[in-house]
């Protein structure tokens, strides 16, 4: 199962054991089309009867990479949150208003008011996201 997937990698937890030296491949189908990928294992765990691969994911675009991401995380009920670079950008331009920091499993967006993103910072959005993806569910 495809746990978490970011800009330079995904996690996996599987009950196979990896084999470090071989490249796998995976094929999967996002909104209607169809996706091919590789996955490099990095590194690799045994935690609570399963085995958990952390592996760079190679031959998607970035966006690919975010709609998968943005599709998992919906699918286990967490929020996408955009990168802190992203957020501070628009926060720069739009400094009276509210920027979107994320999005919720269903696709709303969760808006945060500029001063507001500048004073809790990154780690501050990612948990007033998550409590946001809390509450709605």
């Amino acid at each position: 199962m495809l746990v978490e997937v970011s800009e330079s990698g995904a996690r996996l937890r599987t009950a196979l054991k990896p084999d470090s030296g071989v490249p796998y491949v995976i094929h999967f189908k996002l909104d209607g089309h169809k996706y091919t990928a590789t996955l490099r294992l990095v590194r690799w765990a045994w935690e609570s009867g399963m085995y958990r691969w952390g592996c760079e994911l190679r031959g998607m675009s970035a966006a690919t990479v975010s709609q998968l991401r943005q599709f998992v995380h919906g699918a286990i009920g967490m929020p996408v949150v955009r990168s802190w670079v992203d957020i501070r950008r628009d926060c720069s331009t739009r400094p009276r208003d509210q920027v979107v920091i994320g999005y919720r499993p269903d696709g709303g967006e969760i808006r945060v008011w500029t001063q507001d993103c500048l004073r809790i910072g990154p780690d501050g959005l990612n948990q007033f996201a998550q409590n946001v993806c809390a509450l709605h569910n």
